[in-house]
């Protein structure tokens, strides 16, 4: 494996089912050669409270990307679904979570050992074809490190990384980021971005390249927006990364237009303003897609649209500020894109799920296959995703065809997906199995991912 030392910069992913051309190697990132060592895009956890006044930064325990879920419980991570480019970390390229009992008796990905002591992550990402785990420093170490594996070419790698025996574990060269913490993570096709935390100071670094445009971040760089105003939420598209600022605005660097594949490459900080009530306190993307919550629970979803403007190709009257019931309002969302989700709060003491969109294989939840996108289909008309338990949800992940949510209370650390079961990110057990499309695979019938540590 190569490696490269020089220098030192948002997820949900989309649904793509997979890179029909191959493409080129991105050189690969700074790592720390022979260093033995022990998660849409997310809004932050949801509370059963009034969202917060601050600016919010996403802290994701679980996310989803093209058929790959991954969880973070304890400092361990684990992740299902489709092995061909090593994401579940088993050592082969082995679905998991397709058959009975498999994923009960799966190992924790092994980030090695440090010191002595097993590595422990601290926050996830999940680009469509791989994930990354932020690592835990020693006390007193100011050093930012990320864990990252799966797909050769979003890792700078000629190879997979996870897909073969040997690949994990102690002999895994961590990324170096530079110093700090790193308090979110967001990941595209072919890169992955961190916000890093140093005192004060907070900013964007990333590795990779943004497929269509020209920015490239090779091995490690901090990616300046033209802008004094702090970084709080960034959102990873398939070609596009943006970022939300302290001052109301995102500003993107890739690839902005209508026709995403000629579309003219953007300069490094282009502004978009987003039309809310209140001011934006949180950001959320996929590769179509982006969503901004604001400081009163209003949500708004877009794509990058003639030249940037507001609006969605999907759905189009979603661009506004979405509807989702008299009273309620949204504490986090994710989106893939083209389909979204809110974990909505204000009519009970625990936080519940809508979504809306394109309801491929009854990924919206809600017992058939018809989409959700004009505005009489939203608001009240929009129902609440059944998931069986009274428990609040915590986090939320939209990936390629499935969408999976992380509870609290008495479930607390449990998780339950729905969608498409393709190669078994649903985690049931099942292959080519999807649920939510009928009411009787949702509430109770919908069951709760057999995670190792339960």
């Amino acid at each position: 494996m190569r490696q490269n030392l020089p220098l030192a910069l948002f997820v949900l992913p989309l649904a793509v089912s997979s890179c029909s051309a191959p493409v080129p190697p991105v050189p690969p990132a700074n790592a720390e050669a022979g260093t033995a060592v022990s998660s849409s895009s997310a809004l932050p956890s949801a509370k059963p409270s009034a969202p917060p006044r601050g600016f919010v930064v996403a802290r994701s325990r679980l996310v989803a990307g093209d058929h790959i879920t991954c969880v973070l419980n304890d400092g361990e991570v684990y992740c299902w679904g489709r092995g061909e480019d090593g994401v579940p970390g088993q050592g082969n390229k082995l679905d998991l979570g397709d058959t009975p009992g498999a994923l009960s008796r799966a190992a924790p990905i092994d980030l090695g050992r440090r010191n002595g002591a097993r590595e422990r992550a601290t926050v996830l990402g999940a680009g469509q074809r791989h994930a990354c785990a932020a690592l835990a420093p020693l006390p007193g170490e100011r050093k930012a490190r990320l864990a990252c594996w799966g797909y050769a070419h979003a890792l700078g790698l000629d190879d997979n990384r996870g897909d073969s025996p040997g690949e994990l574990g102690d002999a895994w060269p961590k990324i170096d980021m530079g110093e700090g913490t790193i308090v979110s993570i967001a990941a595209g096709i072919k890169y992955t971005c961190a916000l890093v935390e140093d005192g004060s100071a907070r900013e964007v670094r990333c590795f990779g390249e943004i497929p269509g445009g020209k920015e490239r971040f090779v091995p490690v760089q901090a990616v300046d927006f033209g802008t004094k105003e702090r970084p709080f939420a960034m959102a990873a598209g398939g070609l596009s990364l943006n970022v939300a600022f302290e001052d109301g605005r995102v500003r993107s660097v890739g690839v902005v237009g209508k026709d995403f594949l000629n579309a003219p490459n953007v300069r490094v900080g282009t502004e978009h303003v987003v039309p809310l009530p209140g001011r934006t306190i949180a950001l959320v993307g996929g590769v179509g897609g982006s969503c901004a919550l604001d400081d009163e629970g209003a949500l708004r979803c877009w794509d990058f649209v003639d030249g940037g403007a507001i609006g969605h190709r999907h759905c189009p009257e979603v661009s506004a500020p979405i509807l989702l019931g008299k009273g309620l309002r949204a504490a986090s969302a994710a989106t893939s894109g083209s389909r979204f989700c809110a974990i909505v709060e204000g009519d009970s003491s625990a936080p519940r799920v809508k979504c809306w969109g394109i309801n491929q294989f009854g990924a919206l939840g809600v017992g058939d296959d018809l989409d959700r996108c004009k505005r009489e289909s939203l608001g009240d008309a929009l129902p609440f995703v059944d998931l069986g338990t009274n428990s609040p949800v915590e986090e939320i992940a939209v990936g390629a065809s499935h969408t999976c949510v992380l509870f609290g209370g008495a479930d607390a650390g449990q998780v339950k997906c729905w969608g498409a079961g393709l190669f078994g990110e649903l985690g049931t057990g099942e292959k080519n199995r999807s649920y939510g499309r009928s009411l009787d695979t949702m509430g109770t019938h919908l069951p709760f991912v057999p995670l190792p540590h339960r």
